[in-house]
């Protein structure tokens, strides 16, 4: 006989599931209940599927791939992330099974020398339901050396100074150096800092460039791309210029030297800055910047002039200033009258010993600076 209690409905037990979806995670649970591969098997019900991961991206300074920077968009419904690499080609292998409702991760690797991919798969924490497919990330290339980047070429004073940010993976660098275009020419091999200083007295105006090779141990990475100098200059005197301010032939109150520099000086490397030593005549007679007699180890430097140009040997005092970032120097006679004839164009110039370069304290070069003007 057969019993009259009431058969179970076909579909109650998807019923039930789905309202339990509802109630835990709200829309969001019934969209990732199942995904596109997996149905219930009881009822053959399909739910709406959990979107892929996109916008997949790694990153890496370049060299060995260590601290790989991944991150991707974030996916709706998605609680979790898988993230597997691949290198060369080989298995996937799980980084990170279950990131936690995060949108990157830091993959500290190493790999091997190569291609190295990655995938991501959306989750939902808790539970086995899956995106139906997963994303893949642009390809990264794996080397033993990275690139030489940020490298940098400038001319402070007298010198060239190179600068340059380490190459991940690199324990030495070799150094080489072109001048207006010529061949390249080593500067240094294997040296473990990433600055170098060249002193090569260059020609003014000169076009030079750097560039950089990594290496670590015997092994060398590639050329960096060059670094230049267009228009290098040396610390030297550009021009000396006099100015009368009152009667023609006299030294007198209001009257000026003004002395330009090609790079920025130091004023305290010239003790007698506000002195001005005349030497009427003699072996050693001319005008003295920044002196108070024929010494000039502490001074600008000599004008040198024809015997008798001043009416006598003296010291003249006067009030400097420094303009334009201290590369001009500017005396101007306080008071008194001494007498002077001719002007100082086309005469020699001794460069002295005592104005150094602000940037690294390195005297003035020797020059032909443009004189003109008397007073």
């Amino acid at each position: 006989m057969r019993s009259s209690a009431p058969r179970p409905r076909r579909y109650a037990g998807a019923i039930v599931l789905v309202m339990i979806a509802f109630l835990i995670g709200g829309a969001a649970g019934l969209v990732a209940a199942w995904s596109a591969s997996t149905s219930n098997p009881g009822t053959g019900a399909q739910a709406l599927v959990l979107a892929p991961s996109a916008n997949v991206t790694a990153s890496t300074p370049g060299g060995p791939c260590v601290n790989v920077a991944v991150s991707w968009t974030a996916v709706p419904g998605a609680t979790s992330y898988r993230l597997e690499s691949r290198s060369n080609g080989g298995p996937w292998i799980i980084r990170s099974a279950s990131t936690g409702n995060v949108t990157s991760f830091t993959d500290t690797g190493p790999y091997a020398i190569g291609q190295l991919d990655y995938r991501l798969t959306s989750l939902i924490t808790g539970t086995s339901w899956t995106s139906a497919s997963s994303a893949t990330s642009n390809q990264l290339i794996c080397s033993l050396i990275g690139p030489v980047t940020s490298l940098s070429a400038t001319n402070p004073c007298s010198i060239s100074s190179i600068g340059w940010t380490a190459a991940p993976g690199a324990n030495n660098y070799d150094v080489e150096r072109r001048v207006n275009g010529g061949a390249w020419t080593t500067l240094a091999t294997n040296q473990a800092a990433a600055t170098y200083t060249d002193s090569t007295m260059h020609a003014n105006g000169a076009s030079v460039e750097y560039r950089i090779r990594p290496g670590v141990g015997a092994t060398n990475g590639s050329y960096s791309s060059p670094a230049a100098i267009t228009d290098w200059q040396n610390f030297r005197v550009l021009s000396i210029a006099l100015t009368n301010g009152g009667v023609a032939g006299t030294i007198g109150a209001g009257d000026q030297a003004t002395i330009t520099f090609s790079k920025p000086v130091a004023p305290a490397s010239l003790p007698a800055a506000t002195s001005i030593f005349l030497q009427r005549n003699g072996g050693q007679r001319g005008i003295y910047f920044a002196s108070t007699n024929t010494t000039i180890t502490n001074a600008i430097g000599r004008v040198q002039t024809p015997n008798n140009t001043f009416g006598t040997n003296t010291t003249l005092t006067g009030a400097v200033n420094w303009l334009s970032g201290d590369t001009v120097y500017q005396w101007t006679r306080s008071a008194g009258a001494t007498t002077q004839s001719g002007t100082i164009a086309g005469l020699p110039f001794t460069a002295g010993g005592g104005a150094r370069c602000a940037a690294d304290n390195s005297l003035q070069q020797t020059s032909t600076p443009t004189l003109s003007g008397s007073w």
